[in-house]
């Protein structure tokens, strides 16, 4: 058996390979291990199967059972889970990517039932392949993929630019080009698509050959640079922790003025002045304002003015869930809950809940 490759098609079966290498590498090795990189090494092993089946020509039934699985509707679920895991945990609370399984799974269990009579005529089905219903099913079922593709990478992009305060410039920088290079993929593709069934063009190869050179993209800007970017949080994360160790007598005191600082917040709702600041506060511990910060800070890895704003949002989310408000103006219980102006309220808000305080509302 001999086979004729060309120098795309080494290049692509290359790219292919380190897709599937670096995905296996992400899964076994402890020094990856998280969430947010196991599903971007789902992520990556998709794209492999993605480029590998269209850049597949085989009549054998058991390739044949892999290549007719769409596994575009695949890329969506495991792609958007990575992005919220990477932005922050937060998100799962508001989206629930577990459904975005679902057009996979179902897609997958119509073509094994079709491919088993079809490919390895273990029963027999009551049309044929080229019954005009499965013919518009396929064709319904692939724009479908299209469009589900193309939404939730549109939805991805938007995540991220709505929530860049969450993490790091250069991690916003990579989960954004990384949208924005899936989006040229899904152009690229439609583009193919139009071609070959208006003017009869295959430029499929440029569409494989581009995911083979993502592969390459992502083995340096989405793992090297990433983990390195990892490795010097969790440096910074131990090199804070062992500053914060105090001798047992301070860290009993601190415990102290802990404890009366939250009576303040829980007992007496001093969060709901909106004039509240540093010195009134230290004031009532009798203690320094500069005290009150680096106590704070070193507790709750937070400035005295987010410590505050976490109770404000706390009373407005109590509120905004709590039928007896149903009736109030939303920018009335952001005053009420301590918030000294409408924008601040609304600001604050999404930022602590990644969500604006009507959406809240609805919502719960």
């Amino acid at each position: 058996m001999s086979f004729n490759l060309s120098f795309s098609d080494i290049f692509i079966l290359f790219g292919i390979t380190q897709g599937l290498f670096l995905s296996g590498s992400l899964l076994i090795s402890r020094f990856f291990s998280s969430k947010t990189n196991r599903y971007f090494a789902f992520t990556v092993s998709v794209l492999s199967m993605i480029t590998y089946c269209g850049w597949l020509n085989t009549e054998q039934p058991f390739l044949v059972l892999l290549y007719n699985i769409v596994w575009e509707f695949l890329l969506p679920p495991v792609f958007f889970i990575y992005l919220i895991n990477a932005l922050g945990h937060h998100l799962k609370d508001k989206y629930r990517p577990n459904m975005l399984y679902i057009p996979f799974v179902s897609s997958t269990s119509v073509h094994l039932i079709l491919d088993l009579d079809f490919q390895l005529n273990l029963y027999d089905l009551p049309f044929s392949i080229s019954h005009p219903f499965v013919i518009t099913y396929v064709n319904v079922e692939y724009y479908l993929a299209f469009g589900f593709n193309l939404f939730i990478v549109m939805k991805a992009l938007k995540l991220v630019r709505s929530n860049s305060n969450l993490q790091s410039p250069m991690r916003i920088k990579w989960l954004s080009r990384f949208c924005c290079v899936l989006l040229i993929l899904i152009l690229v593709w439609s583009i193919a698509d139009l071609l070959e069934v208006i003017l009869g063009i295959d430029i499929w190869t440029v569409l494989w050959f581009g995911l083979s050179m993502v592969f390459i993209w992502i083995c340096y800007a989405g793992i090297c640079q990433l983990q390195l970017l990892e490795r010097k949080k969790d440096i910074h994360t131990l090199v804070r922790k062992s500053s914060k160790r105090k001798p047992l007598g301070q860290s009993q005191a601190s415990d102290r003025y802990l404890g009366n600082l939250e009576k303040l917040m829980i007992h007496e709702k001093m969060f709901k002045d909106p004039d509240i600041g540093r010195d009134v506060i230290a004031e009532k511990l009798a203690i320094s304002a500069g005290y009150l910060s680096q106590l704070v800070n070193s507790t709750y890895d937070s400035g005295i003015t987010e410590y505050i704003n976490s109770y404000r949002v706390n009373d407005a989310k109590r509120m905004l869930s709590d039928n007896a408000f149903e009736h109030y103006p939303i920018w009335a219980i952001g005053l009420e809950a301590g918030f000294k102006t409408k924008s601040s309220f609304y600001s604050t808000f999404k930022k602590y809940t990644g969500i604006p305080p009507g959406t809240y509302k609805k919502k719960y």
